[in-house]
């Protein structure tokens, strides 16, 4: 949803980012599988997934839009499975600080994107017969 407001190496950090969330829990869901699939779709057609360090995120996504960008898709790989288990929150959580995000700001980021999977849900039932 937010990926077009990466550039080409911001998605490639995103696209390892999402690798590694995917895996910080020793279980890979179908549905973590398909949400990485629909990210790389809306990825350049070039990007692949892009080194990175803790130190380098500062630098990676230098203003709020890139930050909140990348954490919103984050966020969404995260609840893809619907279970935002304690590893993934502790890896969103230091992400989070690796970009400046308080504490306060990741749960207003976290309830947004909460939020969005509820209505998606909710339009999923009224398109059933």
């Amino acid at each position: 949803m937010f990926i077009g407001n990466l550039n080409k190496d911001q998605q490639g950090v995103l696209l390892a980012i999402a690798q590694k969330l995917i895996n910080v829990d020793g279980q890979v869901s179908v549905e973590e599988v398909a949400i990485l699939e629909q990210i790389k779709l809306q990825c350049d057609t070039d990007v692949e997934a892009l080194s990175y360090t803790e130190e380098s995120m500062i630098t990676l996504f230098p203003d709020r839009r890139s930050k909140v960008s990348l954490l919103v898709e984050i966020l969404g790989v995260a609840y893809s499975d619907t279970e935002y288990c304690k590893q993934e929150q502790d890896f969103l959580t230091r992400l989070a600080s690796n970009l400046s995000i308080n504490d306060d700001e990741l749960q207003k980021l976290t309830d947004w994107v909460t939020r969005q999977l509820n209505l998606v849900q909710e339009v999923a039932l009224l398109m059933e017969e």
